[in-house]
């Protein structure tokens, strides 16, 4: 059994929220997803994203489950270019990461640099990985994650629901155990609080909400300067 919980907040200097999540643990799925910043109607493709997902069933088989995930996030796909061109805007689209529930394992896909996390045996370790080019800077090891911190002015996200004419999410299989915790988060919470502050909240084992909320507050404490939203799920 999971339990969960979800909070978002427009942070301090925007005034409008392009964030927003989906926490369904009756149907074993949890969403965040983060409207475009500086493009049109990025609340738009968000809320889509989570109207959408929002419609599945759980499915007892993880790889068809998968497979419908994709189909939706394909179809918001194609509707959100098709609304871009109707504007005549270069882009509406967002950031996504899904979690679905299984037995023992869960899969978690993504498409940008929103970001999946797994708290186990007192650590925290980043389950995705991001579609910006910071991270393939870091990659090619050009620059380390310490030297490129702060510079997210020429971070640039690479993929993203809208983005590109074919959507592809990148999927992994993550397995749990009663007392695991995953974090599911917009990128809001991660260029406020670095990730051995983010790992002190989860020692502290605050249930779902409180853990959600204690985590929103300090990245709005630190400076906010983005729409920040986190999805807590615990395995009981």
């Amino acid at each position: 059994m999971m339990v969960s919980a979800g909070v978002t907040n427009p942070g301090r200097v925007r005034t409008h929220n392009e964030d927003a999540f989906l926490d369904a643990p009756d149907r074993q799925l949890w969403v965040v997803a983060d409207g475009m910043g500086g493009h049109s109607a990025g609340d738009v493709a968000s809320a889509m994203i989570v109207e959408h997902l929002g419609k599945l069933s759980p499915n007892a088989d993880m790889a068809t489950f998968v497979d419908q995930v994709d189909a939706e996030l394909t179809s918001v796909n194609d509707v959100l270019r098709k609304h871009a061109q109707e504007r005549n805007v270069s882009l509406i689209g967002a950031t996504v990461v899904a979690m679905l529930g299984g037995k023992d394992v869960t899969a978690i896909g993504w498409a940008g640099d929103s970001r999946a996390y797994r708290y186990r045996d007192g650590k925290l370790e980043r389950l995705s990985r991001d579609h910006s080019t910071a991270q393939e800077l870091m990659d090619t090891g050009q620059f380390t994650a310490a030297q490129l911190a702060g510079k997210q002015q020429g971070n640039t996200i690479t993929r993203a629901v809208g983005g590109e004419p074919k959507l592809y999410l990148d999927w992994i299989v993550a397995g749990f155990e009663p007392g695991t915790q995953f974090l599911l988060c917009s990128d809001g919470l991660t260029k406020e609080v670095p990730e051995p502050k983010i790992e002190e909240q989860f020692k502290r084992n605050l249930p779902p909400k409180e853990l959600a909320d204690t985590l929103v507050q300090a990245a709005v404490a630190a400076g906010g300067r983005d729409n920040v939203t986190v999805v807590v799920v615990r395995a009981e």
